[in-house]
């Protein structure tokens, strides 16, 4: 029901930007996009508000930006359909990471009690204490030191994606590490 309604409105809203979208010679300004816009709002809608679980005036707003992106790139864009979700989908996940959610605190974030920060802390200290030297050296360096993935290259005379397959074996491990440890407790 939701959905029909929804549609309803797409279309009317449809009908109306393509009313709107007239060049000053009275023609319409593309019809591609009222055609990507009459196909895809629904997809698109769908992906903001069920897939990102975007409240529902933000989703349509979503959407609406991607539109206004897709109307301004519309001439470099092959595949309309695989652009639009796309976006879509990347601006579902910036309207999460966008301060303003944090500031709200509608993003769950993680406790911060001080008995979970010890607890963290040890894990971590433990953790680090059982990888091999050379993976607790990395990623001290590059977590700790704040060290990129260039500069780790540059200390290890290797390449930067090299680094980041050694920086992403040592996470594994510490993965593996951490899950068996918990398990065992």
């Amino acid at each position: 029901m939701a959905f029909a309604i929804l549609s309803a409105a797409a279309t009317s809203l449809s009908a109306t930007m393509s009313d709107q979208l007239l060049t000053p010679s009275g023609t319409k300004a593309d019809e591609r996009a009222d055609n990507a816009f009459r196909e895809h709002y629904d997809l698109l809608y769908f992906i903001a508000a069920s897939r990102f679980r975007l409240p529902e005036p933000d989703a349509e707003n979503v959407v609406q930006d991607v539109f206004l992106n897709f109307l301004r790139h519309r001439d470099h864009i092959d595949n309309e359909r695989s652009w639009l979700v796309a976006a879509a989908c990347n601006a579902s996940r910036d309207y999460w990471r966008s301060p303003h959610r944090r500031a709200d605190r509608t993003v769950p974030e993680r406790s911060t009690s001080p008995a979970d920060q010890i607890a963290a802390h040890l894990d971590v200290k433990a953790l680090m204490r059982s990888l091999p030297g050379k993976c607790r050296e990395l990623l001290h360096r590059r977590y700790c030191d704040g060290c990129s993935p260039d500069e780790l290259a540059k200390l290890y005379a290797t390449t930067t994606g090299y680094a980041k397959i050694m920086l992403h074996r040592c996470l594994t491990a510490a993965r593996a590490l951490l899950a068996v440890s918990r398990r065992v407790i």
